[in-house]
């Protein structure tokens, strides 16, 4: 479909091919095969010119707007690899997360304003995995030796 769309859009299948970074028979194939699958013509070829058949008109116009679609779900997928984006909850004792924990956040936040952050204080034990969290902070504290 994405080649097709291509050589519809370029009117050439030498046009399509160069922007698909493929060769022209390549093109040709791809479109042919989708051809034999539908069982339909799409296109009237000639050595001069290339024209939609009214099959080829209707396939086309779902065609552009799957491959924009995919285009659209890739770009928004890039995007999200290269920036991190989503929540992540932590728990810390609350004396620590008053004095290290709120301080660093803010800063964070300005970095990756993509990520939110839900910071859960208690003193309780917890259990990371059934409550969710992603990250948890206990402070122990060992007087040093005399």
């Amino acid at each position: 479909m994405r080649v097709f769309a291509h050589v519809v859009e370029a009117k050439s299948f030498s046009a399509a091919a160069d922007k698909l970074g493929i060769s022209k028979s390549l093109a040709s194939r791809h479109v042919s095969a989708l051809e034999r699958a539908l069982s339909v013509k799409l296109l009237h070829r000639s050595t001069r010119r290339l024209s939609l058949t009214e099959a080829g008109g209707l396939f086309y116009e779902h065609c552009a707007r799957i491959v924009q679609e995919a285009q659209l779900a890739e770009q928004r997928l890039s995007r999200a690899q290269t920036e991190p984006a989503g929540l992540v909850k932590v728990t810390a004792v609350p004396a620590f997360a008053v004095r290290h924990v709120l301080p660093a956040l803010a800063q964070f936040q300005q970095q990756y304003p993509l990520i939110q952050v839900r910071l859960f204080c208690s003193n309780r034990p917890v259990d990371l995995g059934s409550e969710g969290f992603d990250l948890g902070i206990r402070v122990s504290f060992k007087p040093p030796p005399e």
